[in-house]
């Protein structure tokens, strides 16, 4: 214990006099070796400090690369919180095994020969499906890690895959085409770039989000949703496109329709829990949203709706229920998911029908 104590006083009598800035934390030690590795440590926060180790590089020549979730550093072992992104044989590697799931900033995509990602302890929220790797946060599954060198020429992302994250396909050079998930809501920077055999991409209708250089240097013929827009930010590339919205005043529905960021809504709610409608008529659903506690009624195509019974009461895309025969029926409305800073809100109400 004592010996704990001693070394975590020595790395913090250091960070006293670094000034040396690293990926977010006080760099206190560098050109470390574990291994085939080189790495680096850093201080992290300034009143809960933890201490972690950054992959800087990889010199060995495995195919099956295993990299550690932590490392030792004088006496210490730090865990570890950023991939490699140099290594000097990259097309010997094949295979790598994660110790442990961190933020993926395309660090393998430049290998070209990469198979399979997997996950040293896979469970139900990490995991790899025939080499890709996957990640489940708070019930959105992310695509993380799209391996270069797999052979395939397409491939469908499958339905639970909510987000494509940064990188996620960046420099396939084989794939041709790609069939999205329709729970797709996001897709992350550079999640496209470099592939350069990539035929077509349609954006699925429910993406609300799309990151900068997406599509930078991709060959694909992009069909991008009609409510996209083009929002300058500090990026590389100076912009991402977000979903905007039809919609006006609540308390003025013939007012002019203005569009506005699907981002900012706070809150989605319906006009009605309940509604009455005679048998072989219909009747639109209306839908409320609020932005700093202004109200508006919604005027879009992001929102999905089915029907529990639809001998009784069918919906269509565009939130018009038609009363079919007497009983009751159950319209379930759903909005996409929400991302912002690591977050989400699913959108999601019941109406009951009544059929008379």
């Amino acid at each position: 214990m004592k010996k704990i104590v001693a070394v975590f006083m020595a790395f913090v009598l250091t960070l006293l006099s670094a000034d040396t800035v690293s990926a977010g934390g006080r760099l206190i030690s560098e050109n470390n070796t574990y291994g085939d590795f080189t790495y680096s440590v850093s201080v992290f926060g300034d009143c809960a400090i933890e201490i972690m180790a950054q992959l800087i590089s990889y010199h060995g020549e495995a195919e099956h690369l295993v990299l550690p979730g932590s490392v030792p550093c004088n006496g210490g072992k730090f865990r570890v919180n950023k991939y490699p992104s140099l290594f000097r044989f990259p097309e010997k590697i094949r295979q790598i095994t994660l110790g442990s799931v961190l933020r993926y900033q395309g660090e393998f995509a430049e290998l070209p020969n990469l198979e399979s990602v997997q996950y040293q302890k896979e469970d139900r929220k990490a995991y790899s499906r025939d080499g890709v790797f996957f990640y489940d946060f708070m019930g959105g599954v992310w695509l993380k890690i799209y391996p270069r060198g797999k052979k395939d020429t397409s491939y469908r992302i499958p339905e639970n895959v909510a987000i494509l994250g940064p990188y996620a396909f960046a420099n396939c050079k084989n794939l041709r085409s790609v069939t999205f998930s329709r729970n797709l809501t996001q897709i992350d920077e550079y999640a496209f770039s470099g592939c350069t055999s990539l035929q077509k991409i349609i954006v699925p209708k429910r993406v609300t989000y799309i990151g900068p250089g997406a599509f930078k240097d991709c060959s694909a013929c992009v069909k991008m949703l009609s409510n996209m827009k083009k929002v300058k930010d500090s990026s590389e590339e100076g912009f991402h496109y977000e979903l905007y919205v039809k919609c006006c005043p609540k308390k003025k529905p013939r007012a002019a329709i203005k569009k506005k960021r699907f981002r900012d809504i706070d809150e989605i709610s319906p006009a009605a829990k309940k509604v009455t409608i005679k048998k072989k008529k219909k009747r639109r659903l209306v839908t409320y949203f609020k932005i700093k506690n202004k109200s508006y009624t919604l005027y879009s195509d992001c929102l999905w709706y089915t029907s529990s019974n639809p001998k009784v009461a069918t919906v269509n895309d565009k939130g018009v229920v038609k009363a079919k025969k007497k009983g009751t029926a159950k319209i379930t409305v759903r909005h996409s998911w929400l991302y912002d800073y690591n977050s989400y809100a699913m959108g999601i109400y019941t109406v009951k029908v009544k059929v008379r």
